[in-house]
């Protein structure tokens, strides 16, 4: 993604949270990871320049919404 900047490319990523089998502690992790994340280096981390939010829409009749029953 550095690169792509490097060469003009503005960044932007899509993040859907309430995913099956996350949490909240897990969501507001990886927004933090996006710009903190302690295994890459400060400069390397991804820093959008835009992110999309796409909530978990639960929709009858479909596997999630049986999960989401159980």
């Amino acid at each position: 993604m550095n690169r792509l900047r490097q060469y003009g490319f503005k960044i932007s990523i899509h993040i859907m949270p309430g995913l099956y089998g996350s949490n909240v502690d897990k969501d507001i992790q990886t927004f933090r990871d996006i710009y903190t994340d302690k295994n890459i280096k400060p400069d390397k981390n991804i820093k959008p320049d835009e992110i999309k939010f796409y909530p978990t829409s639960v929709i009858p009749n479909t596997e999630l919404y049986t999960l989401y029953l159980e």
